[in-house]
């Protein structure tokens, strides 16, 4: 789901009238339906554009659908290429929702997601 009309292409309406409920309880309309490519070989299909939506939300069986495992710990969540489980992009928490920029390059290798150094915490 999205609420950003300009990342999703080839938008059909919403001829079901399907609407959103959050957590609140509250709806919201979806607009229609669309693509939205998140990385260079990645795009999702059947994204929905959602009136008043102030984040991109993913669903773990969207990511499941285009050979991505997720990991998830209290601070991090890796997407992992499920027939490598080579990472392919590494998110973190904030206001309590797991948050992953898929703008940066995907990768085929191996990655140190940690080290821990005295109180340093360092990503690679």
């Amino acid at each position: 789901m999205t609420g950003s009309k300009e990342l999703v292409t080839e938008l059909k309406p919403n001829e079901d009238q399907v609407t959103v409920t959050f957590g609140d309880l509250s709806r919201s309309k979806v607009t229609g339906l669309g693509k939205v490519v998140v990385a260079p070989d990645i795009t999702l299909v059947n994204v929905m554009l959602v009136e008043s939506l102030g984040y991109n939300l993913l669903s773990v069986p969207a990511l499941t659908k285009l050979g991505i495992s997720p990991f998830f710990d209290k601070d991090i969540v890796v997407l992992l290429w499920s027939k490598s489980l080579s990472v392919a992009f590494v998110g973190y928490v904030e206001h309590e929702l797991y948050v992953v920029d898929f703008s940066g390059a995907t990768t085929t290798e191996a990655m140190c997601l940690f080290g821990k150094a005295d109180v340093y915490w360092l990503w690679h």
